[in-house]
């Protein structure tokens, strides 16, 4: 609670009890190797500071579509319970220059089967699979303006419940 008001000051905080704990490493793992046998290969799997995660998945089904399509599929889960979402990560070459642009979503069609799969897998573990189009809507602004004026950002719903805790609320944190 303390790090959660620390992080979004401002904002009104009560002590409501998870009903389920976020993930663990050895879950995790075993989500990935699950993944690993229905839908792809995953290429890496990383764990947030926060205690989010995200797993990056390499190819559909034994072919590699990143190298035809140029991207990637993500399941982010989150810190603060049992909540994943799905998206897409294009890769983008300009000037000689390789960046990588999260999409709101999967758009490209090649990804299909992959996300189909994803959502039976993630929803038999008891997951709650969020919508990238969802969590990019603003949560109303006008019960959040200590964020807006803390960060210079209007809160969305996957600011609140996937990004990592702002470094600056993580460094006073640790100094108590």
């Amino acid at each position: 609670m303390a790090a959660a008001a620390l992080a979004y000051p401002g904002l009104s905080w009560s002590a409501v009890p998870l009903m389920t704990a976020p993930f663990a490493e050895a879950e995790l793992r075993a989500i990935a190797d699950a993944i690993d046998e229905v839908v792809a290969s995953w290429q890496s799997l990383d764990h947030h500071d926060d205690g989010g995660a995200t797993l990056r998945l390499e190819g559909q089904f034994g072919e590699t579509v990143a190298d035809t399509a140029a991207s990637r599929l993500e399941v982010v889960f989150s810190p603060l319970g049992r909540f994943a979402t799905i998206r897409e990560v294009r890769v983008v070459v300009e000037d000689g220059l390789r960046r990588e642009e999260p999409v709101l979503g999967v758009s490209d069609r090649r990804w299909a089967g992959a996300v189909k799969a994803l959502q039976g897998l993630l929803r038999d573990r008891s997951i709650t699979l969020l919508d990238m189009s969802f969590l990019g809507e603003v949560v109303d602004e006008a019960t959040q303006p200590a964020y807006e004026s803390m960060y210079g950002a209007t809160v969305t719903w996957w600011s609140l419940l996937f990004r990592a805790m702002p470094p600056e609320a993580r460094t006073a944190l640790e100094s108590e």
